[in-house]
Order: structure tokens, then sequence, then C-alpha cells
């Protein structure tokens, strides 16, 4: 599915204008959460940027049908398993984050987390329509939970960011994700600034220096499973 409104419900100017309060209202949301991310969270995180786009029946709720992903060759799971999936991802992201805090000697391993949320999530693909916005959303939870400045994936940089995601399809290496959202972060923080603001910037240059050396290291395709332990789940065959 597309991440565009159904035209039966709205022309395409209302569409743009619902669109971006919804993401407006969904950015408010993730800026309350606290505690675990759970169900619950993702599935308000989707009514909220959904609502009035996509038919009550899909909105806030996972898919109860097959979907495929523009420009991907990947094939998300049947709908039946998703539940299980979401369920089994949750778990780990939450046992992942419980060992980051805001001190900048966690930040490679908290970048490497959002990356692995963000690839994690789209491949189960939860929702009918959506997903990127909701995964994107993800990003900016974690990263405000965090104390980091959230990362804006402009219209120009959408080739980039859809070829990183690829890459990781094929290659089974996460640090391609990685690699361009440790890129969009440090675009967050620029140059000739001061105090924990440019020691920032300097982690993140590390971080980009490292998955560089991992893309470059990588000599034969990975299993998916090096990622999460789930993608060892036949469904994702």
């Amino acid at each position: 599915m597309n991440e565009w409104a159904n035209e039966e419900i709205l022309n395409p100017e209302e569409t743009a204008k619902l669109a971006f309060e919804n993401y407006h209202r969904a950015l408010q949301y993730v800026s309350s959460v606290d505690g675990e991310i759970s169900h619950e969270v993702i599935c308000e995180i989707h009514s909220r940027c959904m609502g009035g786009l996509l038919p009550d029946s899909a909105t806030g709720t996972y898919r109860t049908l097959n979907v495929g992903i523009s420009r991907s060759s990947r094939t998300p799971p049947p709908w039946e398993k998703v539940g299980d999936l979401m369920t089994g991802f949750l778990e780990e992201l939450n046992g992942r984050l419980s060992k980051c805090s805001r001190s900048l000697n966690d930040l490679p391993f908290l970048i490497e987390t959002i990356a692995f949320a963000h690839y994690v999530f789209e491949r189960i693909h939860p929702f009918e329509d959506g997903n990127g916005r909701v995964g994107r959303l993800l990003c900016d939870l974690i990263a405000k939970r965090f104390g980091i400045r959230p990362i804006i994936i402009w219209p120009s940089e959408r080739e980039e960011y859809i070829k990183a995601l690829e890459a990781v399809n094929r290659s089974g290496n996460l640090a391609h994700l990685t690699l361009f959202l440790a890129g969009q972060f440090l675009k967050r923080y620029p140059e000739n600034q001061s105090g924990h603001n440019q020691k920032t910037r300097e982690v993140l240059e590390g971080i980009i220096k490292i998955q560089k050396e991992k893309i470059n290291s990588q000599k034969d395709k990975r299993e998916e499973r090096e990622i999460w332990e789930g993608f060892a789940d036949p469904c994702f065959d």
C-alpha cells in the first residue's frame, strides 16, 4: 500500500492539509509518551497520523490483509503474524532502550537501536498504510526521550533514505541505515557550536566513520536474524 489518502475520502488539497495537521498532532503525542513503547502507543501514533486519511477500520489497528512495499525487494509477513511479531519486536526494543541513557557514551548504541527500531518496524509493516510515517515518528519518540534532536527527512532526501533501507534488505547489514540516520542526526548539530552540542556532533561523526567501516569490510551477505532473531521466522523467507 502507498501512503496517500484514498481519493474517495478527500481531494488532494484536503489530503495534504489533513496529513500536515495529523502529523503535528502525532508529534505532540510522541513528545508526551513516557514508559515502555507498547502496542497501544504504536497504534495511537498511527491513529493520530492517519485519522481521516483511511477508513476507521484501518486506523489505529494492525492490518487484516496482506500488503506489499513499493520499491522494496522484501515482502511484509502475512497479516496473521503481525500481532505476535510486533510483540516480539517491542519486547526486544524496550530491552535495548533499557540499556541506554542520555550519556554521550551510550549514543552509538542508541543510534544503532533507532536504526534497528525503524528497520524492523518497516519490515513487519504492521498497518495497512502509513507505516513510513509511524516508523519515522518512532525514531522521533526515541530521540526525544534521550535528549537527541529529532531528525527530518526532506523530500529531496527520500531517495537516499529508500536506498539505505533497500541496502539493508539486500546485504543484511544494518550499518547502511545506521549510517544514513547518523548523518541525518548530524545535520541537526551544525558546526562551530560549543559544549554538549559540539561533543554530540563529534560523537556522531565517529559513529558515521564506524558505520562506513562496517559497510566496507563486509564481504558476504548476512542473515537478517543477525539484526533480530525474529527474522528467523519462516514468514520472512
